[in-house]
């Protein structure tokens, strides 16, 4: 089995370099087997939103569609589609992927500071109270 990184996704998703694009296409019709590591799906969505301005439900639909695929194998499958379903609810894509990792690592919860992703079942917020 081989791994591609975010860059080829990113040209297989986007399109937007049509050469890198079928360079791309070639590569993942080849492998049999291609690992995607969650890293990768975290970095590839930060880029399609911050980079390409592509809306969360666009991304989710495509990540979807890659997870479904035979050849793509991942770490924490599960894990990876929670996380896609709470950012097409509005989550940050990487605050949804460490909290149902490290659920899946059996925490019991994952604490944090943001108040965003404490609203997630995985989180637990930290409060400070306020200096004067």
């Amino acid at each position: 089995m081989d791994g591609i990184d975010t860059s080829v996704l990113i040209r297989y998703l986007v399109k937007d370099d049509l050469s890198q694009y079928q360079q791309a296409l070639t590569l993942l019709k080849a492998l049999p087997k291609i690992y995607l590591s969650p890293i990768v799906l975290v970095e590839t969505a930060w880029v399609l939103s911050h980079f390409y301005k592509v809306k969360a439900d666009k991304q989710c639909n495509k990540l979807r569609e890659l997870l479904c695929l035979d050849c793509i194998m991942t770490d924490d499958r599960q894990a990876v589609l929670s996380a896609i379903e709470d950012y097409a609810n509005g989550y940050d894509f990487a605050d949804a992927m460490i909290g149902h990792h490290n659920t899946l690592k059996k925490c019991k919860t994952t604490w944090t500071f943001d108040r965003k992703a404490s609203k997630l079942a995985e989180f637990s917020r930290i409060e400070t109270p306020l200096s004067s």
